[in-house]
């Protein structure tokens, strides 16, 4: 994960401990590795409910008929834009959008400190599988 930091050289980022959920491997093995390597920006329509993430990572198809189910604080969904929103701390109460990752809950105290606007944060795969 070291080479994802040289193109950004001078800035800090947040990495943001995080764990595989259910839906990942709906994503294609390149889609996944991406995944985890993509530096976020937090969208100015974010909110207490969600912070939606913003990059050039596009997951290319569309992933449906996803039952809902619960969610809390810290699951990472991807609704059909194809840009992850994360359950803050208002987030409902269920979801039918795949849960692609669930950020560990001590890292809580970060994820207030993020800007929206910035590109300042990423996803460390904290399950020890590779």
């Amino acid at each position: 994960m070291v080479n994802c930091f040289t193109c950004l050289a001078g800035k800090k980022l947040e990495i943001i401990k995080a764990l595989p959920s259910i839906h990942l491997n709906v994503l294609s093995a390149d889609e996944q590795d991406a995944l985890w390597k993509t530096v976020w920006t937090v969208s100015s329509q974010s909110n207490r409910m969600g912070m939606c993430l913003e990059s050039d990572l596009k997951i290319s198809s569309p992933i449906t008929g996803i039952a809902s189910q619960g969610i809390w604080f810290g699951t990472v969904q991807l609704p059909p834009s194809g840009q992850p929103i994360l359950m803050m701390a208002e987030h409902q109460t269920t979801g039918g959008y795949p849960r692609l990752m669930e950020m560990v809950s001590s890292e809580r105290s970060k994820l207030v400190q993020l800007r929206s606007g910035r590109q300042n944060s990423i996803f460390a795969d904290y399950s020890g599988r590779g």
